[in-house]
């Protein structure tokens, strides 16, 4: 169960370095824009550059939520039974002792 949590923590700071670096190659493309002529956009190789950055690092970050969410949900049920292992031992315990 640590081990499924401390990998969740891993994969969230990783999943926010990829966001931030989303947002910046997004504020670059905006830069990119604003410097260059409306008509030359279409065909400027720098933005098709950095629209394919763009989409390399959304589908990077995509995947990073879905691996993180599936290490959270493992940590959640991970939990989830260890609780009900601890009860149902302490109730198996309780209900011997009632016995005798």
């Amino acid at each position: 169960m640590h081990t499924a949590t401390k990998t969740y923590h891993a994969y969230q700071a990783d999943c926010k370095q990829t966001e931030s670096k989303l947002k910046v190659v997004e504020a670059q493309k905006v830069k990119l824009e604003a410097a260059i002529p409306r008509e030359k956009i279409e065909r400027s190789k720098k933005i098709r550059l950095v629209d394919k950055e763009i989409q390399k690092v959304r589908f990077d970050f995509f995947h990073k939520i879905g691996v993180n969410l599936y290490w959270k949900c493992k940590s959640v049920s991970l939990r989830l039974i260890s609780i009900f292992v601890f009860f149902s031992v302490e109730i198996s315990t309780q209900m011997r002792d009632l016995k005798h």
